[in-house]
């Protein structure tokens, strides 16, 4: 930026290939002097020139860019380390740096630039494990710290606004709209690069025509001026060989490319408003309309008639859309027919995981197609024993669903079999796949397919017709306590007694897995807001930020989330607890609220880590008492906290819980180290 400013940052630009508007790069150039760091979120629709912008910055500012592709569903992880083949270790498998810490690395000694590509396809949980890093510059990963020079790293964001991006992320960057390139730019351009060619030039009022059309039309991206260059260099050649040039075989070949944005430009063009009319594909297009003259206003907006613009800009459609992009199923967890039962439960599922609703195609995690609705995300097989009626809904509506265990081991898979007296397909020590049947009333016969693996626990493939029975078999094997859920208070009164029975397990490693300190669901209080104590203190303490809407209540104390969610007669009946960081020394307001919920007293937070049992087999057994069984373990060499052990046939679930105000800090502190080994672990297998 030292050798550029304002009033030359345009033309660097556009000398390096951007093509934009003043007040565009005006925007940009602000950006980028933004202090502590520079950090710009870049939101519009494919094709607008998003991911162009930092990398002809790149050439600009004579820098390096890392640039780190986003896909759906990515992980925080991922941005961080990235794993490749390696001969040479025992795993096959090498951990390095990923772009993000590369490029943290190398602004300590020059300036350069960091490509999010977009961002919006990942998971929501990433927004918050930047902000702390887009504050500070630093960055934590498995127990070595990162720190990047402020003034050296540029940050770009790129999102096509296929999810929100969380508020506070939004606060701290600059957000820049980026637009296609108005008609008379491209117009400016085109000009310019064929003023000495008449043939070309005669050619220039029909272009701009079809560019503003494909603007407007629902082509997967606008034309490109190279698109538009390409069709007019093969019209001159067409010309200067005396043949007369076939316009639809010239826009199909450099423009539309493909049937689907054929068809969205020529209904564009003949404002078909028809979607449901069925039409044979071909590339017939009305050549008349690119003979009329293309005017344009001073602001270089297209001049049109105010009526139809406005209504497509307005998008004033009152046919309820379904999502008709292109197909990608390996993000594909439901698959459903579409009815007004199943619309319904997804609606209602998105409301009640606070998740805004803003377009009626795209639900929750839910995608709307014509005929069928396809979620991206599978449900936790928990889920159908908790919230059984929101899935009775959909036993009439044919279609698929997968359900997820991840904690069930083989020993817990086995007497599942041998309860819905399934058949083993495959089977080894790390992996298992059965199926299981189920006869209609109508004499048909459906299966069940089920795949268990080492460490990473059961999917189910089940069609709906099974819903009922899956549900039945769940709750008879024992997986699950009885009660909705089976409260903290228990399992921690249980581990200290040396008393947990064999069917609180998979409950308990659910605890232990989490990336936080403690990520648990549990029953809400049962009473309204203002009834509760502990909600009105922490309310006036001033600890957290509450948010209350007719159906939830979050409370964000920054180093923990608790939400609760109510429904009509049944106020506060399911709570979700996030325990992010330490708790600093005055949040007793929100200390109270956490044990209140979980049912522990103000001097007894338990955590809970799962590892791998191969971990706990290393540690010294000297330092262990058997406590009431052969599998639970006490160590008691900490004036700190009090620490237990829970060895079931796979993984062990370690309880750390504070004996006074002071050790809290230390049990944090171990509870961390014992995640890090939990993380390298799963990090080898995995």
């Amino acid at each position: 930026m030292s050798k550029t400013n304002v009033k030359t940052f345009h033309k660097s630009l556009h000398d390096n290939g951007y093509l934009c508007t003043e007040n565009f790069a005006d925007k940009v150039y602000c950006a980028l002097r933004k202090k502590p760091m520079s950090i710009t979120m870049l939101i519009g629709q494919a094709g607008t020139g998003k991911s162009f912008l930092p990398e002809t910055l790149g050439d600009v500012l004579k820098c390096n860019v890392y640039v780190k592709q986003a896909y759906q569903g990515m992980d925080w992880d991922e941005f961080v380390r990235k794993h490749i083949p390696d001969e040479n270790t025992k795993s096959g498998i090498k951990s390095i740096d990923a772009e993000l810490l590369r490029a943290v690395q190398e602004s300590k000694k020059k300036q350069v630039i960091l490509l999010l590509d977009e961002w919006d396809k990942t998971r929501i949980s990433s927004d918050s494990y930047f902000l702390d890093f887009l504050q500070t510059g630093r960055i934590s990963v498995s127990g070595q710290k990162y720190q990047a020079n402020l003034d050296n790293l540029i940050i770009f964001f790129t999102s096509n606004n296929e999810r929100d991006i969380s508020e506070p992320l939004l606060r701290r960057v600059k957000v820049i709209e980026v637009e296609h390139l108005p008609v008379s730019l491209v117009a400016k351009v085109l000009k310019g690069r064929y003023k000495d060619d008449s043939v070309a030039m005669s050619t220039i009022e029909p272009v701009l025509k079809l560019y503003d059309t494909s603007v407007m039309s629902k082509m997967d991206k606008p034309a490109t001026i190279q698109e538009l260059c390409d069709l007019i260099n093969d019209w001159v050649t067409y010309n200067n060989e005396g043949k007369q040039p076939d316009w639809e075989e010239l826009i199909y070949t450099n423009v539309t490319k493909n049937e689907r944005n054929h068809l969205a430009l020529q209904k564009e063009i003949e404002r078909d408003k028809d979607d449901d009319k069925k039409e044979k594909f071909s590339k017939k297009i009305n050549t008349d309309f690119f003979n009329e003259s293309v005017v344009i206003s001073e602001d270089g907006e297209v001049v049109d008639g105010f009526m139809p613009r406005m209504v497509q800009l307005r998008d004033f459609d009152t046919v309820l859309d379904a999502y008709t992009g292109d197909d990608d199923d390996s993000d594909v967890f439901v698959e459903i027919k579409r009815d007004e039962e199943t619309y319904t439960t997804a609606f209602i599922e998105a409301q009640d995981d606070c998740i805004d609703v803003d377009v009626p195609h795209f639900v929750g995690w839910n995608r709307v197609k014509p005929d069928r609705i396809q979620r991206s995300k599978p449900y936790l097989l928990r889920e159908l024993v908790d919230e059984y009626p929101k899935f009775k809904r959909m036993r009439n509506s044919d279609g698929v669903i997968v359900f997820t265990e991840h904690f069930a081991d083989k020993d817990d898979v086995l007497g599942l079999i041998e309860l819905c007296d399934g058949t083993i397909r495959k089977g080894t020590d790390d992996e298992i796949i059965f199926r299981f049947y189920y006869v209609t009333r109508h004499g048909s016969k459906v299966e069940a397919n089920v795949r268990w693996k080492h460490l990473k626990g059961c999917e189910f493939i089940v069609p709906t017709q099974m819903i009922e029975m899956l549900y039945e078999y769940i709750r008879d094997c024992g997986w699950y306590q009885s009660e909705k859920y089976q409260p903290v208070s228990n399992l921690h009164q249980s581990i200290k007694e040396g008393s947990l029975r064999d069917s609180c397990y998979i409950h308990l490693r659910r605890l232990g897995n989490t990336k936080h300190y403690l990520d648990i669901t549990v029953q809400g209080m049962h009473t309204y807001n203002d009834n509760f104590p502990e909600h009105l203190n922490l309310v006036d303490s001033g600890e957290a930020k509450v948010k209350e809407t007719a159906r939830t209540t979050v409370y964000d104390m920054g180093w923990a989330v608790v939400r609760s969610w109510h429904k009509k007669d049944s106020p506060n009946y399911k709570s979700n607890i996030t325990i992010k960081d330490v708790p600093p020394a005055n949040a007793r307001a929100g200390i109270a609220m956490i044990n209140s919920l979980i049912g522990t007293d103000n001097r007894r937070m338990p955590l809970f880590i799962n590892v791998d049992k191969a971990q706990f087999d290393k540690c010294d057994r000297d330092k262990w008492q058997t406590y009431g069984s052969s599998r639970m373990l006490r160590n008691a060499n900490s004036d700190d906290y009090n620490m237990y052990a829970v060895n079931t046939y796979d993984r062990t679930t370690f309880m750390l819980e504070r004996k006074d105000k002071d050790g809290m800090d230390n049990m944090f502190k171990l509870a961390k180290q014992l995640r890090a080994v939990r993380d390298k672990t799963l990090e080898v297998l995995c």
